[in-house]
């Protein structure tokens, strides 16, 4: 039974060879895409993030976007794609009948017509698996993807929203050819990616959603080596961890000012309680370094013993 909604979990690129075990840091789809494989750890995250309480089993559902080879797709292909896996041409349906009911036989195999069909009664089942157990008047989708799933999710997105289903929130984590394609128009998405002192995200460069997103945010992120660094940035968003980091964009509260001519901006402590250290927030950039250096020299100064302190990168 769903109460209020379902999350759809949209993986991105994959490959089962030691690149994609140890490199890309995604050699399953699925389930197995996220968290290390932990998916109920990472699922309950997710609920909790968007005030969800529901069975993961019957209300989390792993699709997956992966491209063949990386080149051989684009964003604005797979967002349209994530349309067209579940868009249903019920007028094909109703002229193939006609068709048929006119001249006393069948569509030959390579009739277009007749492959639009059969394209249509896969795409509602695909659909059909998507929204059973819900209805557009109580229930709402909730959509998450990473790396490539994040054009699918686009596409999706707008897709069941043209369809009269709600759409309350996309997640779009270390977004891959983020430029092409757009957040749908009346649904709130947030994006985020991570970057350390030396290393951003070696397969995004963690460029912005072309348009639509309400809160795009790099965080600032150390994994102890330049080799952990450099291979764990983009890959990491689909940790259970990224959850606690999206709490805190949620309330996350930038201050900026001018000091002799030049502009500042900073992250304010306490409206990440959570402790994110944020890089980027909505095209400003932030000097995590000093944000740090600057609330560790507080607790030091007041000998605040049970505050949180900050790592020094």
């Amino acid at each position: 039974m769903i109460n209020k909604g379902k999350i759809i979990f949209i993986n991105g690129y994959w490959q089962n060879t030691v690149l994609g075990r140890i490199v890309i840091g995604s050699s399953a789809p699925n389930k197995g895409y996220w968290n290390n494989g932990n998916f109920d750890g990472y699922a309950k995250a997710a609920m909790n993030f968007f005030g969800l309480n529901e069975n993961i089993q019957e209300a989390c559902v792993c699709l997956d976007a992966s491209s063949l080879i990386v080149l051989d797709d684009t964003g604005a292909a797979r967002a349209q794609r994530g349309a067209d896996d579940f868009t249903t041409y019920q007028w094909a349906g109703t002229l193939y009948r006609k068709v048929s009911d006119q001249f006393g036989y069948g569509l030959p195999e390579t009739s277009g017509l007749r492959n639009k069909v059969l394209s249509s009664q896969i795409h509602e089942r695909n659909l059909n698996s998507l929204t059973k157990d819900m209805n557009k008047e109580n229930h709402a989708f909730y959509l998450v993807g990473h790396s490539e799933g994040c054009a699918y999710a686009a596409g999706l997105g707008r897709l069941l929203k043209e369809q009269g289903w709600q759409v309350n929130f996309i997640v779009y984590l270390s977004s891959y050819d983020s430029g092409s394609f757009s957040n749908p128009q009346g649904i709130k998405a947030y994006q985020l990616g991570y970057a350390g002192k030396t290393f951003g995200d070696w397969a995004t460069n963690n460029n912005p959603v072309h348009s639509g997103v309400e809160k795009v945010a790099i965080v600032y992120k150390d994994f102890g080596s330049q080799w952990n660094n450099f291979s764990r940035m983009h890959g990491s968003t689909k940790g259970e961890e990224v959850w606690i980091h999206l709490s805190d964009l949620r309330t996350l509260t930038i201050r900026t000012g001018r000091t002799y001519g030049t502009k500042w901006a900073s992250q304010v402590a306490h409206s990440t309680p959570n402790h994110t250290v944020f890089a980027m927030y909505n095209g400003i950039s932030l000097d995590p370094e000093e944000y740090i250096n600057e609330e560790n020299s507080k607790i030091n100064q007041y000998n605040y013993k049970t505050m949180h302190k900050y790592k020094n990168y």
